[in-house]
């Protein structure tokens, strides 16, 4: 029984992952690009992305707050120390 329960909750944690990675896949690039730094770095501001994707300032922000209205991150802070990390 120990087993089949285990194997029951391993197998829910990786439906939970796929379905995550589904959403993920249907952004578009640059949003997926800004998923990826908040889950490698466990956060990401504004600046950090700029830098990373060498994308336009106001186009990652208009990026994040859909992020943030779609609830695919969460938003910590206002003004210049505002990051976002995932809900």
């Amino acid at each position: 029984m120990f087993f089949l329960e285990s194997l029951r909750k391993q197998v829910s944690v990786l439906e939970a992952k796929i379905k995550t990675e589904n959403v993920i896949a249907q952004l578009p690039p640059l949003s997926q690009e800004i998923v990826q730094i908040a889950k490698q770095h466990g956060k990401v501001m504004v600046r950090d992305a700029q830098r990373i994707t060498g994308a336009n300032r106001n186009t990652i922000k208009a990026h994040i707050a859909k992020l943030v209205r779609k609830g695919r991150l969460k938003m910590v802070g206002r003004g210049k120390g505002t990051w976002y990390k995932l809900p």
